[in-house]
């Protein structure tokens, strides 16, 4: 009986034990449990610095050959026809100006060329004016028309060869008058002549391009 009743009380104390374990497992669980939500809350709350953010629409930088690019794109349509039409408007006025005798150069044009009567030379050179800046305007022929204002302008540079005495102060090819400079500036205008006398071609719809002209016109070859 005894030893029964030591056995009964043995497993009385392992079932009490097993219990107090069990408790104590649940409780630590249970506290774990709530410190993760203390966390997870904490975290919630807090706000998001900006760097952590992320970004909804990724920034780009523009860099300035970017800008440049854009820019050339912009401009590029209108560029030519521009310079076109400005040249053009140039040309009739200052040729308008010849042709009513209401011209500053006159004596200027009278000095260089002195072999030739100004009264009708300048005038003419006023229509020759008119003429170059209407069909600028017009956009025909253009690298015809803009070989003739080259020309026209490389004549103007005679003012310092023959007459220095009124291109230069003192002499001096470095030191420029009025007159000198009217003439030297002439250099801007070639240059955008020669621009567009050297502008890209547009191809007609009903043209064919040269090589299919060149394998049209050869003879086809014959079998050996």
């Amino acid at each position: 009986m005894d030893h029964r009743n030591d056995v009964s009380l043995d497993a009385e104390r392992m079932a009490n034990t097993t219990s107090h374990d069990t408790e104590r497992e649940c409780v630590d669980r249970l506290a774990a449990r709530g410190q993760r939500l203390a966390v997870n809350r904490e975290e919630s709350i807090m706000p998001v610095s900006s760097k952590d953010r992320p970004s909804s629409t990724p920034h780009r930088s523009i860099s300035l050959s970017e800008i440049e690019r854009r820019v050339a794109a912009l401009v590029r349509p209108f560029s030519l026809p521009l310079l076109r039409v400005s040249l053009g408007v140039v040309f009739i006025w200052f040729g308008a100006l010849k042709v009513t005798n209401a011209t500053p150069v006159a004596a200027l044009v009278a000095g260089t060329m002195p072999w030739v009567d100004a009264a009708w030379f300048v005038p003419l050179l006023g229509a020759i004016e008119v003429v170059v800046g209407v069909a600028l305007i017009a956009g025909r022929r253009l690298t015809a028309v803009s070989c003739i204002l080259v020309a026209h302008l490389a004549g103007t540079f005679l003012v310092l060869v023959l007459q220095p005495q009124v291109a230069f102060q003192h002499g001096n090819p470095l030191l420029l008058t009025t007159e000198g400079e009217f003439v030297v500036k002439n250099l801007v205008l070639i240059s955008a002549g020669i621009v567009l006398a050297s502008r890209p071609h547009a191809r007609r719809p009903f043209e064919k391009p040269r090589s299919t002209f060149q394998a049209e016109s050869l003879p086809p070859a014959s079998d050996a």
